[in-house]
């Protein structure tokens, strides 16, 4: 009896090694391809994409900022490829890709320009003008806090994770971000109505 149930715990375990030994993380082409400089901010998600009457499912996409622009890239056959050129011409911070339930994209990040004063910016990804813009193509639902929602006092600078994206059921945006500048720090939540 004790012979067998060490045989069963060998072989069980002989299986599950070989099992875990197969898995691995390999790389979605060369990393080069994505960017050739060093990058910063940088997240992910998967989304639908529709070429040419053509749907691939689960894209992978990522965003980042490199020398300090925003930049969003998807893998579609076995390439990463540019979505929308040039999001910002000024310096960026904390990007965040995001996709409604519809595939849609949304990239929340930080301004650092002069004229953005570190407030938060949120763009929509434009297919049909392969282009980011401000959600309706309203110049004025660019900036969402009126203040840096980056806390930059205190002993220490602390950079934290301030901002982040959700949809409802019928992929209205809604954003939650904490402003330093106005707000003394306390959370901000805010729905797009258009």
């Amino acid at each position: 009896m004790k012979r067998s149930l060490l045989k069963l715990l060998f072989s069980l375990a002989l299986l599950s090694g070989g099992k875990a030994l197969a898995q691995s993380w390999p790389y979605l082409a060369s990393e080069s391809q994505i960017s050739s400089n060093a990058v910063s901010y940088t997240s992910i998600i998967t989304a639908d994409v529709t070429l040419n009457s053509e749907l691939y499912a689960s894209v992978p996409h990522v965003a980042y900022t490199e020398n300090g622009a925003a930049r969003v890239k998807r893998f579609i056959n076995s390439e990463w490829e540019s979505v929308g050129g040039n999001i910002t011409t000024g310096s960026t911070s904390y990007t965040y890709l995001f996709a409604d339930g519809q595939g849609k994209l949304y990239l929340n990040y930080v301004d650092e320009s002069t004229t953005g004063a570190k407030r938060l910016v949120v763009k929509t990804f434009n297919g049909n003008t392969n282009t980011w813009e401000a959600l309706g193509g309203n110049s004025s639902n660019l900036y969402l806090s009126s203040g840096s929602i980056i806390q930059t006092y205190g002993s220490q600078h602390t950079y934290a994770h301030n901002s982040w994206m959700a949809f409802d059921a019928n992929n209205t945006p809604y954003v939650v971000f904490s402003e330093f500048s106005t707000n003394s720090g306390k959370p901000v939540v805010k729905k797009y109505d258009g």
